[in-house]
């Protein structure tokens, strides 16, 4: 049986998670990128993080879907700024950076700071990536923190603004009771 790499199985758990458009910065898994040649993900390339991450959560509450955001390691807090909005408004948006290695931890080698706490404070979920075998069961994960609890059903027939509040009280209790269990 033929190993497959994590670029491809990340190229092909975000076509069966039914992922239709990425936006990042272009620098961040390139190879990855190259495997969903072939799929049908539109790749929509942006000039900065915060774009990325604001793209993500427009198509997000757009289309009723995940939006995924990507960019590299030494933008990863220019990127959990622009959650900001996403997750105040429980948009599902996930975010996907590249990490310091090991060997560089504690080097000060250009531009990397230890930026994985700053999303603990704007994500529902927050993990890292050390071993390509963890990917499978942490992107579930992922997709699963994103996408439990964050729309209310549009098909609701009652448009009184009593029935308007009750479901604005409600999507904020939603959020409040998720956002208490993310990672720390």
């Amino acid at each position: 049986m033929a190993l497959m790499t994590g670029s491809r199985f990340f190229a092909e758990a975000m076509q069966a998670y039914g992922v239709t458009h990425i936006f990042f910065v272009p620098t961040m898994l390139l190879p990855a990128l190259a495997e969903m040649e072939d799929m049908n993900i539109r790749r929509v390339t942006t000039h900065g993080e915060k774009a990325a991450a604001y793209m993500a959560d427009g198509y997000a509450r757009a289309s009723h879907r995940p939006g995924i955001c990507m960019a590299q390691t030494i933008g990863a807090a220019n990127l959990a700024a622009g959650l900001r909005d996403a997750y105040m408004a429980c948009s599902p948006v996930i975010a996907i950076t590249g990490g310091q290695q090991p060997e560089t931890k504690y080097r000060h080698v250009y531009q990397e700071i230890d930026d994985f706490p700053l999303f603990n404070v704007v994500t529902k979920f927050n993990a890292q990536v050390d071993k390509v075998a963890r990917l499978p069961d942490l992107l579930r994960q992922a997709f699963r923190a994103a996408t439990s609890g964050a729309w209310l059903k549009r098909s609701d027939p009652s448009s009184s603004p009593v029935a308007a509040s009750r479901r604005r009280r409600q999507k904020r209790k939603s959020c409040e009771w998720l956002s208490f269990y993310r990672s720390r």
